[in-house]
């Protein structure tokens, strides 16, 4: 009769997220005997074989283990592909943790209907306690707002916070260690709801961290391009062809994954999405990957993204000879030829808000005033965007997923103090408006009290502000005429 389901992992490097990823899998509710699991060791060198030689007795589902040379993440889920005996494929990462229900979810849905991408939701979870002092502040924070009672939250960092133990009798430790819900997910059910009815871009939830489709479907379209190279890429392309194809859509709330945290080289992942959205465009030459570089890097809200791409496909189908489609054509080679220089300087402007600190601490003023509005005037744009989202979905607790807010925010907190330290304090206060009036749902950390919303620290020193100042003037009052003269 067959299985239901093949579960495709490729890993590489990963044993201790790996075995918290297996484990999940082994505590589902859907009957173990009606899936497998394709694990592909994509040349692995931390001990991950001995592992998979432990699970044999303790996971109860069926597994495949494949070892091969790293030959890349597209490379390692096709062979997991054509290894599959399932009806469909349900795509995970080596570094998530899913609940009891999540291949029951998803396949209730593919049963529904049996052309469909299901696109899970996902969120992140610490399974290790991180030595970053801005994520231990994060660690200090869900210590504090939800205790777990059986034993104290140790953040030393490494320490384990989540062991397979725990999974089996309480997966609500999990959820209670999870922070920051991908809010692309609620923006887009929110104007195109979870079936994504009107929405021209859904390829973009192929996202193969969580997401499923039939077996039969990925081998008409030609599985994965194994030319995209390093991170970034492959898996868009892939749910692109399968849209085209003609599969629809359907994001599932109840298929969420916990990703949990660990370190990476942002610089060099950047480098690779790069080349390998180039690469992308010139296979597809198609102005909704075009404008996804965009919405990434210049700010294009999703709706927008949406609506321009429905007008273009509009036109292309009505008026293929249009300037607008022309013009656009000429900008997309102009952004490909330009892009590499233009990807430098964004890594660059990531650390202008920690630099414009640092400088603030070293008293040097200028520099920190320079750096500073140098990131608020490249990125308010996003931290507007973020602060409406936020205002539409108030999640406060989802520390870290709405960074241009925060540091545009940090940035005008190091501008008001660079205007104290010089005496403007009128420039100063006005400074502090923006974060209080404009961003009052952004954070920023500290080590005493974690993270906090950076609007009540500025109303706090404000306040205070206004304490000294009062004082000053009433002690100023009550001199005599003749030395208020001389001060």
């Amino acid at each position: 009769m067959g299985l239901d389901a093949s579960l495709v992992i490729p890993t590489y490097n990963k044993k201790e997220f790996l075995e918290l990823t297996l484990t999940s899998l082994a505590n589902q509710t859907y009957p173990l005997e009606n899936f497998e699991v394709i694990l592909v060791d994509d040349g692995s060198t931390d001990g991950t074989h001995d592992l998979f030689s432990e699970t044999l007795i303790h996971f109860p589902f069926q597994m495949e283990y494949v070892k091969q040379e790293n030959a890349g993440r597209a490379a390692a889920r096709n062979v997991g592909i054509l290894t599959a005996q399932g009806k469909n494929v349900i795509f995970i990462d080596d570094d998530q943790i899913v609940p009891p229900q999540f291949i029951e979810n998803h396949l209730k849905l593919h049963q529904e209907n049996r052309n469909l991408v299901v696109g899970g939701y996902r969120s992140h979870v610490f399974s290790f306690s991180p030595s970053a002092p801005e994520h231990q502040a994060i660690l200090s924070y869900l210590r504090e707002s939800s205790p777990i009672k059986e034993e104290p939250l140790d953040v030393t960092p490494g320490c384990p916070l989540i062991r397979a133990e725990d999974i089996y009798s309480d997966f609500n430790r999990v959820i209670r260690l999870s922070y920051g819900m991908d809010t692309n997910f609620e923006r887009i059910s929110r104007f195109y709801g979870e079936n994504l009815k009107e929405c021209f871009i859904p390829w973009i939830f192929f996202v193969t961290s969580n997401v499923s489709v039939a077996k039969s479907h990925l081998l008409e379209v030609g599985l994965f391009d194994e030319n995209f190279t390093g991170w970034g890429g492959e898996d868009y392309e892939l749910g692109y062809r399968l849209y085209q194809h003609g599969i629809e859509y359907q994001l599932c709330r109840e298929a969420i994954s916990y990703h949990q945290h660990h370190s990476r080289n942002f610089a060099r992942s950047g480098e690779s999405e790069l080349l390998n959205y180039q690469y992308f465009w010139k296979k597809h030459p198609d102005i909704a990957i075009f404008l996804y570089w965009r919405k990434t890097y210049d700010g294009l809200s999703i709706q927008n993204y949406n609506d321009i791409v429905r007008e273009a496909y509009q036109l292309t189908e009505t008026k293929p000879d249009s300037h607008f489609l022309t013009d656009y054509k000429v900008l997309i080679q102009h952004d490909l030829e330009t892009s590499g220089f233009d990807l430098a300087r964004r890594q660059q402007y990531r650390q202008l808000p920690t630099l414009a600190e640092k400088r603030l601490q070293d008293k040097s003023y200028e520099t920190a005033m320079k750096f500073a509005l140098r990131y608020i005037h490249l990125n308010a744009h996003r931290a507007d965007e973020q602060q409406r989202t936020l205002q539409t979905f108030p999640t406060p607790e989802q520390w870290g997923s709405y960074s241009h807010l925060n540091n545009v925010a940090r940035c005008w907190w190091v501008v008001a103090n660079v205007y104290d330290a010089r005496g403007e304090h009128r420039k100063a206060e006005e400074a502090r408006h923006q974060i209080v009036a404009r961003y009052p749902y952004a954070q920023y950390w500290n080590d005493k009290d974690g993270f906090v919303k950076l609007a009540a620290v500025v109303k706090e020193t404000e306040n205070r502000a206004r304490v000294a100042h009062g004082e000053s003037q009433q002690q100023s009052n009550s001199q005599p005429s003749a030395l208020r003269r001389i001060s």
